[in-house]
Formats: structure tokens, C-alpha cells, sequence
């Protein structure tokens, strides 16, 4: 029985974490699809919400270039890393 109690605490404990952990993203993307004139009003209108940011950004703004910017940085420090474990793992074998 006192494992069963542990157990339902410890999902509890859990489950409260990746709500606390989820809020902050969710209150993001929310906000970032509410009018710029509703982003200090913290309550949610379904109605007003629209992608109209994002085409603002995309018409307005390089996205597209920092996109393939980002993804060209994600690919160098990856194979670097990949470059300088493998070296080091060689002469740590040596």
C-alpha cells in the first residue's frame, strides 16, 4: 500500500512539473497569435485570434534567411562536436 501512495505522488509530482513546464509555451504561442492591441490583456479570445503575425513576419522579415542561418549553425557545432569527441577518444585510446 505504501508504494502504491509513492507511486501516485510521484505521477502527481510529475504531471504537475509538465504543466508548470508547458505553461510558459503555451502563454507564448497564445500571445503571439493575439492582435498587438490584446497582447496586455491577459484574458483569451478565441474569436480575435489569427496567423497574421506570422504573415507580418514572413512578408516583412529575412525569415527565411535566418532559417537556413540557424540551421546552418545547428549543423557546424554538431559535426564539429562530432569532429573534436572523435579526436579526443583517439588519443585518449592511445
Amino acid at each position: 500500500m505504501g508504494k502504491r501512495i509513492l507511486r501516485v505522488l510521484f505521477y502527481l509530482l510529475v504531471i504537475g512539473y509538465a504543466i508548470i513546464s508547458i505553461g510558459p509555451f503555451l502563454w507564448s504561442v497564445i500571445t503571439s497569435l493575439k492582435p498587438t492591441s490584446e497582447i496586455n490583456n491577459l484574458a483569451i479570445d478565441l474569436s480575435k485570434l489569427s496567423f497574421k503575425n506570422y504573415i507580418f513576419l514572413w512578408k516583412k522579415f529575412p525569415f527565411e534567411r535566418w532559417m537556413l542561418n540557424s540551421i546552418w549553425v545547428a549543423l557546424v557545432v554538431t559535426f564539429g562536436n562530432l569532429l573534436l569527441i572523435q579526436w579526443q577518444d583517439m588519443h585518449l585510446q592511445e
